[in-house]
């Protein structure tokens, strides 16, 4: 505590982004409480945990706390399990004790969430039920907040849909990458649908623009990926929609889901995804230096998956975006 004291004094003495005015003190003095009285927290596992791997019940469990940040905890050994340190793949046991370390949220800090972001991501949203929402998520928009953001999408959703802070993201999308994601209402609804991600019965269908002229059959495709240094067999399908000059459309399932899969394998085929600042050639190809893009041309199109409650097979489809039409229009 007068650590606390003591620092709130010498930030009063300094131009301070948050000591702008009596809200921003308020805010800034909330922080720093608590901060001081934040302690490392023990849960012991019951039986609502059990086979969950440790780092899906800490995304849960911190649920301000960015991805980056939890698997830094976990590879530091700053989470542990019965005084042990664990792998994040860990499938927690009735009765284990586990360490979680403070951390501070940014729900401490009162983010707030105006009129139009609210609006902007009501009208977002193509499917609700009393279990889930489907939100088609625009390009530019982490689903997490991180360094250099202020909120993902996973805050506003807490903030604005009935100030829920047990709505949970069921998989990812990548920042740049647009279109369906799944977002779960209560715990029991996350636990159901990993289930039927883990059993395949969720599936997501992509469509993406690649560089050149598509020379492979349609169907499941089998090749391996290499993340933190150990390899993942993964299995995607491809269907050729239309062929352009020096592109091609495709329509992609995804049969296993790995980090980046659908980037990487098509990396791995000779067709990276037009926009993909990663994998990518050492440069573009010569003749279409011209199309290039400012994001990826890559969106979650459909999703298809079982209603928790009826069983009831439900389809869920995203438009292309006005972007990518526009880019098809340019090479068609």
């Amino acid at each position: 505590m007068a650590r606390f004291l003591y620092s709130f004094r010498v930030i009063l003495c300094i131009n301070h982004p948050y000591i702008d005015n009596i809200t921003g003190i308020a805010i800034f003095i909330k922080y720093h409480i608590m901060q001081a009285f934040n302690k490392t927290q023990q849960y012991k596992v019951t039986k609502a945990n059990e086979n969950q791997r440790i780092d899906n019940f800490l995304i849960t469990y911190m649920k301000s706390a960015p991805r980056k940040h939890i698997y830094k905890l976990i590879r530091t050994g700053q989470v542990r399990v019965n005084s042990k340190r664990i792998k994040p793949f860990y499938k927690l046991r009735i009765e284990d004790i586990i360490r979680i370390p403070p951390y501070i949220g940014k729900e401490l800090l009162d983010v707030k969430v105006n009129s139009a972001q609210r609006d902007n991501f009501l009208k977002k949203i193509i499917y609700e039920d009393n279990n889930l929402i489907i939100f088609n998520k625009p390009t530019n928009l982490s689903v997490h907040s991180g360094s250099k953001l202020g909120f993902g999408l996973i805050d506003i959703a807490r903030k604005v849909v009935l100030n829920n802070e047990r709505i949970d993201l069921l998989h990812r999308l990548d920042k740049e990458t647009s279109g369906c994601i799944i977002l779960t209402k209560n715990l029991e609804t996350l636990r159901k649908m990993q289930d039927q991600m883990k059993k395949r019965i969720i599936i997501k269908k992509y469509i993406c623009l690649v560089f050149g002229r598509w020379k492979y059959k349609d169907g499941i495709m089998k090749t391996t990926i290499t993340r933190n240094k150990k390899k993942h067999a993964i299995e995607t399908n491809f269907e050729k929609i239309k062929a352009y000059k020096n592109f091609t459309l495709i329509d992609v399932t995804l049969i296993t889901g790995k980090y980046h899969q659908i980037r990487q394998h098509c990396y791995k085929l000779g067709h990276p995804i037009v926009g993909d600042k990663k994998y990518k050639y050492g440069g573009l190809l010569s003749d279409t230096k011209k199309n290039t893009m400012n994001r990826i041309f890559l969106h979650s199109k459909e999703i298809v998956f079982n209603d928790v409650d009826t069983n009831k097979r439900i389809k869920v489809k995203s438009p292309m975006p006005e972007d990518l039409k526009n880019f098809i229009k340019e090479i068609d």
